[in-house]
């Protein structure tokens, strides 16, 4: 006998199950609503209920073309995510609540594929920085065209994506830290690029609570992290997570990259 069979052998003989006239099914009830699939009266015992999956948020991350509507309890952020195949994301139910400062999300949440490193509004509508929950790369080049200046197209402190286009656009380009990014696709989402200068300054003032959260594995490491900003023609921006200090390298160094992405 095949375990399913076994399976519902053992439900059907172990709770009060009725099967109403509507092609639908009652646990505890004998008259199950007409309008529900499913009606569970718990009024006999008042002391159980549903227990939804329970997973971690990498495991979520995990599930291979999950159905929409697909519904899992997060046991990192202690909270309900349901799977929305319109956006192709995982949305979470708690984000309705708006803590005291008006804001739904908050550094330090698992949200968009990644961690939130910041929050902000502009006409009343909320918008954030995601950091990747891993780094991309410990050893990556800002560029192999390592000694041509791209110009200011590339050298914005704060729009981190249009630094990315314009360093993947660069004739010769072959390979770069704003490639990797641009090709990261985890969470389900293709829009990661390489920071900007103050975008990964954000990051860092996050890195106390993203390493809480994360764990120092996959949090942020005690090293160099490119910035997509360009510094000159043979120098990259970069950021130094031991101290929170700023500078310029060499495009032909190899450094740590994360990516990050908006909402």
């Amino acid at each position: 006998m095949k375990m399913k069979t076994l399976l519902i052998i053992f439900i059907l003989g172990s709770a009060d199950i009725c099967f109403g006239q509507n092609n639908n099914v009652g646990i505890g009830t004998l008259t199950p609503a007409p309008s529900a699939l499913l009606d569970i009266d718990a009024s006999s015992t008042n002391n159980k209920g549903v227990l939804i999956p329970r997973m971690t948020a990498n495991q979520r991350l995990a599930i291979t073309n999950p159905a929409n509507s697909l519904l899992v309890f997060d046991t990192d952020s202690a909270c309900f995510f349901y799977w929305n195949a319109v956006n192709a994301s995982w949305q979470s139910l708690c984000s309705g609540n708006a803590n005291a400062n008006g804001f739904t999300h908050y550094i330090g949440e698992l949200y968009g594929g990644g961690i939130v490193v910041s929050v902000w509004k502009i006409g009343g509508i909320e918008h954030g920085l995601i950091a990747s929950l891993t780094d991309v790369s410990t050893s990556s080049v800002w560029s192999n065209v390592s000694t041509t200046l791209i110009g200011v197209t590339a050298q914005n402190p704060r729009d981190g994506q249009a630094n990315s286009n314009s360093i993947i656009a660069q004739t010769g380009h072959t390979t770069s830290a704003a490639q990797l990014c641009d090709s990261y696709t985890a969470g389900g989402y293709s829009d990661w690029y390489l920071p900007a200068g103050w975008e990964l300054n954000l990051c860092y003032y996050a890195a106390t609570i993203v390493n809480e959260v994360l764990g120092d594995t996959n949090g942020f490491q005690s090293s160099y992290y490119w910035a997509s900003s360009e510094y000159g023609a043979t120098d990259g921006w970069i950021q130094t997570f031991p101290y929170g200090g700023t500078g310029a390298t060499s495009k032909a160094t190899n450094r740590f990259v994360r990516a990050v992405r908006r909402f």
